[in-house]
């Protein structure tokens, strides 16, 4: 009965995959995808941004997941349909304790129901003793 459930599922998700690939309308438009938080202390904590972004299509999209490269980068998204015209916000929570002074980059990548389904967004700043 689950491998059943699961074939159906995939089934339901490349057919779906298929027909976002033909409407190439379908993104998510980002005002930037690059935050530079500058020099902080090591010792501030948790550090927040927010990236915006609105749907400049005639369908619906979808943040599937998000992956940070780093166990210090959390991100937290919107959890239904972003629909067409409407602006959502991801945000992206960097935690310095514990973390060596210096530069850093981060990187978190999205995963969306959109034609071009990666979408990469970066923080970055130079942490200070």
């Amino acid at each position: 009965m689950k491998r059943i459930l699961i074939s159906v599922v995939m089934l339901v998700a490349a057919t779906g995959a298929w027909a976002l690939e033909k409407n190439d309308s379908t993104r998510l438009s980002f005002a930037g995808t690059v935050h530079d938080f500058g020099e902080i202390s090591m010792h501030a904590g948790k550090i927040m941004c927010q990236f915006e972004c609105v749907n400049n299509s005639d369908s619906a999209v979808v943040i599937l997941g998000v992956l940070a490269n780093c166990g210090c980068t959390t991100p937290v998204y919107p959890k239904g349909p972003i629909l067409p015209g409407a602006t959502a916000v991801v945000q992206v929570t960097y935690d310095t304790i514990g973390r060596p002074d210096g530069e850093f980059e981060k990187e978190v990548v999205l995963h969306t129901t959109a034609p071009k389904p990666r979408i990469a967004l970066t923080v970055r700043g130079h942490a200070v003793r």
